[in-house]
């Protein structure tokens, strides 16, 4: 199916060596260069993301026009991307290239596939590249595309970290999650008869009827986004303050798909709930004055900097990683179990199971040791919070939770990895209460 609509335009960033220097803790996070297919692939440092998306009805087609600014590391060399769209046409420093150039290659199970740019770049400035292209089902394991109803639209950006190509590179390119950069996205409907509302964590601007301008931070990664289009008549809402005090006042927006059966009074209990208790334990909303929420029946649940999609069983365990997940952000898809893991303990309080590593127990690999790596580990929430219960055993419950606010802290609002985790606990609470447990459990090596 084509899609819905989309004729993109985008301002074009400045080309050629006028771009700013590439932030060296974007790179110094980024995996080494990549041989595949008698190419040498290497990372990228997204400066800016720009795209125009139009959907339109008429067509019944979606069009995007994307504009990246990047810069490739210190050797040059072929960029690695990834876009899961089939692109039309594609211009490098404001000159035509064919899209054949930019092939995806298959990196290795974990990875899936990721474009390689046949074009070897210089160092130390910014290039640029725009894609036009149709957007269709991403081509990624279970992605969603957009769905015709018969009360209008409704598009979900649908990411997700269990399998590789479902971040934003599902819609638009992106790099890997060690990358931040901000996104600009004018959004716009053409010829839709029902009324649609946008749901998001970004700063909108509406510049007229159904058309938007979605403002992403600098701090954001391809996981970060949140973005849902639907018919206004598919759904109720409610919005409401909460002040939690020293911390300060948000908003809470809940946006309700109306089959759920959950009141929104009930929802809105239940998240001012969790937020306090989340605040006042791990530390303050880390995502300025609100938070967003999308509630639907589906039991793909999904964090984002600071909101969600969420069913009502999953809003508390959602809502925590604004904190752990999209407030401390892994550095790579190897670090994403800690999040998980620890959002199963502290948020689901599975704190009080008495569920702990004998030394009977085989070696458990959740960070992978393939710096390419896409997938967050399944195991993450069964055998990552049986980590943190080993330690709290060794430590104390409360001492790990004292730790675990300090990591907090210190590393809002930037990717950070495995290794930063095991050091800040060892220095926290010892190493030997610590460095065993994460060489057997984390890291997979046996004694």
């Amino acid at each position: 199916m084509g899609g819905l609509f989309i004729t993109a335009l985008l301002l074009l960033a400045q080309s050629g060596g006028s771009g700013q220097l590439a932030s060296p803790s974007d790179f110094d996070l980024a995996p080494p260069p990549i041989a595949v297919d008698d190419l040498i692939g290497v990372p990228i440092d997204i400066q800016n993301l720009e795209a125009s998306m139009v959907f339109d009805f008429e067509t019944r087609e979606i069009q995007v026009d994307a504009l990246m600014t990047f810069m490739v590391g210190s050797e040059g060399g072929f960029p690695v991307f990834d876009l899961r769209q089939t692109i039309d046409f594609a211009e490098l420093d404001g000159a035509p290239i064919d899209p054949a150039m930019m092939q995806s290659h298959l990196i290795s199970k974990q990875t899936g596939s990721l474009r390689i740019l046949e074009r070897d770049l210089t160092s130390g400035v910014a290039h640029t590249l725009r894609l036009k292209y149709e957007i269709d089902k991403p081509n990624a394991p279970s992605a969603r595309g957009a769905v015709l109803r018969k009360s209008g639209l409704f598009w979900d950006i649908g990411l997700s970290d269990l399998n590789p190509g479902r971040y934003l590179e599902q819609w638009f390119p992106a790099n890997l999650i060690y990358d931040q950069h901000p996104f600009t996205l004018e959004l716009k409907m053409h010829g839709a008869d029902a009324e649609h509302i946008l749901v998001s964590n970004a700063a909108v601007t509406e510049l007229a009827h159904h058309q938007w301008r979605l403002q992403f931070p600098a701090h954001m990664t391809a996981l970060s986004p949140m973005i849902v289009l639907t018919p206004l008549a598919d759904v109720t809402q409610i919005v409401d303050e909460l002040d939690l005090g020293k911390n300060g006042i948000i908003q809470i927006k809940i946006v309700k798909h109306k089959p759920v059966t959950q009141s929104l009074k009930a929802a809105m209990k239940s998240a001012k709930d969790s937020l306090k208790r989340f605040s006042s334990t791990m530390g303050p909303w880390p995502h300025g004055d609100r938070c967003i929420i999308y509630m639907r029946n589906s039991g793909s649940s999904m964090e984002y900097d600071g909101a969600t999609t969420s069913s009502s069983g999953a809003l508390n365990h959602e809502l925590f990683h604004s904190w752990f997940g999209r407030g401390v952000k892994p550095a790579s898809q190897n670090d994403g179990w800690f999040d998980e893991a620890w959002d199963v303990y502290f948020a689901d309080l599975k704190a009080k199971s008495n569920k702990v590593y004998s030394k009977k127990d085989k070696p458990v690999t959740l960070c992978s040791s393939d710096p390419w790596n896409r997938m967050t580990s399944r195991l993450s929430y069964s055998r990552g919070s049986k980590l943190f219960a080993s330690i709290a055993k060794k430590v104390g419950n409360k001492k790990l939770e004292k730790a675990m606010a300090a990591f907090f802290i210190a590393n809002n609002m930037r990717p950070t990895s495995t290794a930063t985790l095991e050091q800040h606990l060892i220095e926290a609470l010892g190493e030997k209460a610590v460095a065993p447990l994460f060489r057997m459990f984390v890291y997979g090596i046996a004694d």
